[in-house]
């Protein structure tokens, strides 16, 4: 087995890629591994300690967005709300805030969920189509209480799973927004050039990392998503009482056009 790339929290493996000869490997350590070799059926073995709970959020995102990758979509890693038809895509590093602020989006503020982690793209001409996930939101012990969620006490579980009010059918994706934490106040700030390109590429779900040519198809595939949607940068206070002004701001995305930025 030689592994590709990892993913830690506070030095455990969480997360690794590899190659066992000609196959593919995934694997979430005391979980769940995924497994592709050349012309066979994707194949997946549960950790008889793994919570079943999170191998089905496992199964419906991460999963399903690695075996996409191999059939040359796009699915990001993020989450993606909805007000009406149109979506937005919150990308950023973990600890961000993506899941946080779009449960506060969807339960306080009128949005729906297309997917907490991942979003499932589809480009039908010059539209950008975010497909339904079907996911729930999965927050933090202090999400949780910050928004008046019950917290799952549990320690197999990191993040509590609180249902959501979901989309059922496509959206267009109007923005992908980059999120941080900072300032006395939310603020956008339209991004260009490869400040643009660069949260896309890091929020691509990727399978295969060793392929030139795969790696080539797939930082076209970026820069003519960084072309054809925008990407803003949404600085804001880690304050969650002052979700409601992040929610106007990303509104303005949607409804507004072009909305009063900080270049």
């Amino acid at each position: 087995m030689k592994w590709i790339s990892e993913a830690r929290v506070e030095g455990d493996v969480v997360f690794r890629i590899g190659r066992d000869g000609a196959g593919l490997v995934a694997e979430w350590p005391d979980s769940l591994t995924l497994r592709v070799d050349p012309g066979e059926a994707p194949s997946l073995t549960v950790h008889p300690d793994a919570e079943p709970a999170f191998v089905e959020k496992l199964r419906n995102g991460p999963v399903r967005a690695l075996l996409r990758h191999l059939e040359g979509k796009i699915t990001m890693h993020g989450a993606t709300i909805a007000w009406g038809a149109e979506a937005l895509c919150l990308l950023g590093d973990s600890g961000q805030g993506k899941s946080t602020l779009s449960a506060a989006l969807c339960l306080r503020h009128g949005a729906t969920l297309l997917g907490d982690d991942v979003a499932h793209l589809e480009r039908d001409g010059a539209v950008v189509w975010v497909t339904p996930a079907f996911e729930d939101h999965s927050l933090t012990a202090e999400a949780c209480l910050a928004l008046g969620v019950p917290v799952v006490t549990d320690a197999r579980r990191e993040k509590t799973p609180a249902p959501a009010s979901r989309r059922t059918e496509p959206a267009e994706l109007r923005a992908f927004v980059v999120l941080a934490f900072g300032g006395d106040a939310p603020a956008l700030t339209r991004l260009s050039g490869f400040r643009a390109l660069g949260p896309v590429v890091s929020g691509m779900a990727r399978f295969v990392l060793d392929d030139p040519a795969i790696t080539a198809r797939d930082l076209a595939a970026a820069a003519e998503l960084a072309r054809s949607v925008p990407v803003y940068e949404l600085s804001r206070p880690r304050d969650l009482s002052r979700v409601a002004e992040c929610m106007g701001a990303l509104r303005s995305l949607l409804v507004e056009g072009e909305p009063h930025v900080h270049r």
